[in-house]
């Protein structure tokens, strides 16, 4: 930041912020998971990884909007997945 004008700063802050206020880090996030659980990988994480992926998947579930509801239905996924291993 210290090298930008402030100007550039300011517009570099604005889309930081609409880019954090539009999930879209968790929507990739999710639809990366939902590959992986599609594909077997998250089968052979490690339990502390598995444990770390549905705590991840369980808060994002949290929210009250379509993200919210796609990432329920992941963890129900997952956490059958983790049924079966055991």
């Amino acid at each position: 930041m210290r090298e930008l004008s402030r100007p550039t700063a300011m517009r570099l802050m604005k889309r930081m912020m609409l880019l954090m206020r539009s999930d879209f880090m968790e929507k990739i996030g999710i639809g990366f998971f939902e590959n992986a659980q599609a594909y077997g990988v998250i089968k052979h994480l490690q339990l502390g990884q598995q444990n770390s992926l549905l705590r991840t998947v369980q808060g994002i579930a949290k929210k009250e909007n379509s993200l919210g509801v796609k990432s329920s239905k992941l963890a129900a996924k997952i956490e059958q997945d983790f049924n079966k291993i055991e």
